[in-house]
């Protein structure tokens, strides 16, 4: 399943810390790697805001960390993930919020993207199949120390719960202790003075950070190896993002169309690229 293949990418990247709360379709991430790799500690925590906490203590002693959950508990959690958006992470912090497009089991149906990257800044992976799920799995972990931010990993029902032949890849693991720097004008958000951004308050310069950061994850959306353009007949082209390419692509297979299609995986979205793929087609 794509929650299997999550898994493999997490062990592959090199996690230490599992943390979560049981939710379909996110659910067995982790249930696979305290499985799998017992000496991965892994904890189902007594609710999402605990599982961030923990994992977050996790990254601040500089080890990889993943937190699991569902669009339902990502709303619980909302408080301790706004606040590391600010701060930014010293180990790699992965987030994995599952939506349920269609509620098929769940209280209803959110679109966390919105949530996450809209409102909260956070850059985005959104897979379109279990193997690119594990794909996505190994880079984030990469990204978010190359970045010193946490990355989202967003999959949807669809993916979670696909079955698909996965190939087992090398570790990307770093060799590495655990180590902790007190750097409490990063990590402490107190509405104080901070000496190194010339006396404004510390929330309000760590948030200026985040906001130049934007260009930061464009970039790296424009370079990603999850976005892309695939050639085809006409003027008219097609979007798709996510478990919507894959949609797309069976569609275009049924109707015997060959059309452009622009592939996305990424929030922020490549600018350039839509751009390269709009003067192609008049029609979206």
């Amino acid at each position: 399943m794509g929650d299997d293949a999550m898994a493999m990418g997490a062990i592959e990247a090199g996690v230490k810390v599992v943390t979560g709360y049981p939710g379909t379709p996110a659910t067995e991430i982790l249930e696979v790697i305290a499985k799998e790799r017992p000496d991965i500690y892994s904890e189902w925590s007594c609710n999402e805001m605990v599982a961030t906490e923990v994992a977050m203590g996790a990254s601040l002693a500089n080890v990889r960390t993943l937190a699991v959950m569902k669009h339902n508990g990502t709303n619980v959690a909302t408080d301790m993930i706004m606040h590391f958006a600010f701060t930014g992470v010293k180990g790699a912090y992965v987030l994995v919020s599952a939506d349920d497009p269609g509620a098929n089991s769940s209280q209803n149906e959110e679109d966390t993207r919105i949530l996450l990257h809209t409102y909260g800044h956070l850059p985005i992976l959104d897979p379109a199949s279990p193997e690119e799920a594990k794909e996505m799995m190994k880079a984030a972990f990469d990204l978010s120390e190359e970045t010193s931010s946490a990355y989202i990993l967003r999959p949807v029902m669809r993916v979670c719960h696909a079955r698909s032949v996965i190939e087992e890849g090398p570790s990307t693991a770093p060799d590495r202790e655990p180590s902790f720097e007190n750097d409490r004008s990063r990590f402490v958000m107190s509405a104080v003075s901070e000496p190194k951004a010339g006396g404004k308050m510390r929330p309000l310069w760590r948030h200026e950070l985040l906001n130049a950061k934007q260009a930061e994850y464009k970039e790296i959306a424009e370079k990603s190896p999850f976005n892309w353009i695939e050639k085809g007949e006409g003027r008219t082209g097609l979007v798709g993002c996510g478990i919507g390419y894959t949609y797309a692509k069976e569609a275009l297979e049924t109707l015997g169309l060959n059309l452009p299609v622009l592939k996305l995986g990424t929030l922020p979205l490549p600018p350039k690229k839509v751009r390269e793929f709009l003067n192609q087609v008049d029609r979206v």
